[in-house]
């Protein structure tokens, strides 16, 4: 109980910090996501929905609150934009296609069934649900698996550049 207490301002101020960075998430991406809604603009808000995704794991990861860490997302997501936007349309459409599916199957189902055997509407429903569920809990978990292989990315470019900036330095001594 007392490493619970020691750790409890840490947490609130963590909390707090990620909490920000969610509320300033969500105010930029409201609005984008109503002007996407009119299909013409899309190809304007889709590259800067995709940028601020990376914002709330950043937030945890690297203890960046506010603008700054809006801002380390589009800076992490440069150069990957699109690979991470096909996982992401993906299960947006995972998810409607498993809608579309349980209300065609329990609207398929005979009338007898939906007053006599009601097991059964009721079982079809908790499937669907729990699918679309996991497909829901992999569109949050996207943007963390995101972040990590940004950072990789990241990491694979200072290597590379540190590798052709010394690899120049010795053939200038060379010469």
């Amino acid at each position: 109980l007392q490493e619970v207490k020691a750790s409890l301002p840490a947490a609130l101020a963590m909390l707090r910090r990620v909490w920000i960075v969610d509320l300033l998430f969500n105010l930029r991406a409201l609005p984008l996501q109503g002007l996407s809604l009119l299909v013409l603009p899309v190809f304007w808000t889709v590259p800067r929905l995709l940028a601020i995704q990376l914002a709330v794991p950043v937030a945890i990861m690297e203890g960046r609150s506010g603008n700054d860490a809006l801002a380390r997302s589009s800076r992490l997501m440069d150069g990957f934009r699109s690979s991470y936007g096909w996982p992401f349309v993906a299960l947006i459409l995972a998810v409607r296609f498993v809608d579309g599916v349980r209300n065609a199957a329990l609207t398929a189902l005979p009338s007898r069934w939906w007053q006599e055997v009601i097991e059964m509407p009721i079982l079809l429903t908790a499937i669907f649900s729990f699918t679309k569920l996991l497909l829901i809990r992999l569109q949050d978990l996207i943007p963390l698996a995101a972040y990590m292989y940004a950072l990789k990315l990241n990491e694979e470019e200072r290597q590379g550049s540190s590798q052709g900036a010394s690899e120049q330095t010795s053939q200038g001594s060379t010469q």
